[in-house]
Formats: C-alpha cells, sequence, structure tokens
C-alpha cells in the first residue's frame, strides 16, 4: 500500500552493517500528524545522502505485508520543509 504526501521528522540516520559485514541505513522517523515513531531499515545507502537529521520532509512511503510483518520503506523524498 502506497502512503501518499506524508510529513515526518527525521530524527536519526545512521550506517550499520549486518552479520555479512553489508551495509545498511537505520533511520528514526516522527510522524508529524499523529506522533507515531517508526524505525526504517534500507539497504539504498544512497538516502543517507538525500536525509539529515533533525529535518522535516514530505515523503511517500510504501508499507507491505510480509512473513515477518509489516515493512515500511521510503518510496519517493517529496520536499525538504526544513530543519527544526
Amino acid at each position: 500500500m502506497k502512503l501518499n504526501n506524508i510529513e515526518m521528522l527525521v530524527s536519526k540516520v545512521e550506517i550499520r552493517k549486518n552479520k555479512k559485514d553489508e551495509a545498511y541505513i537505520l533511520i528514526d522517523m516522527l510522524d508529524l500528524a499523529t506522533g507515531d515513531n517508526f524505525q526504517i531499515f534500507d539497504k539504498n545507502i544512497e538516502l543517507m545522502q538525500k536525509l539529515k537529521t533533525m529535518t522535516k520532509y514530505s515523503l511517500d512511503l510504501n508499507l507491505t505485508s510480509s512473513k515477518y510483518g509489516l515493512r515500511l520503506g521510503i518510496d519517493n523524498i517529496i520536499e525538504n520543509l526544513g530543519s527544526v
């Protein structure tokens, strides 16, 4: 399911490595409408260059279901709404 034009505050972006020594990024985000906190894992390292901490963004998100549960991912960064 695609969630369009959601305003989120990026609170933390950091790079991590898994057991196979492959890099991924961990993004902590806060939904400005509801106050819900989300943690997104993504293998697209280029997102780290586009996202800055403590900055509001308008995003398109993609919510998918798997055998492990729900997964929320960033589909598109629409606009930078400024920092806090």
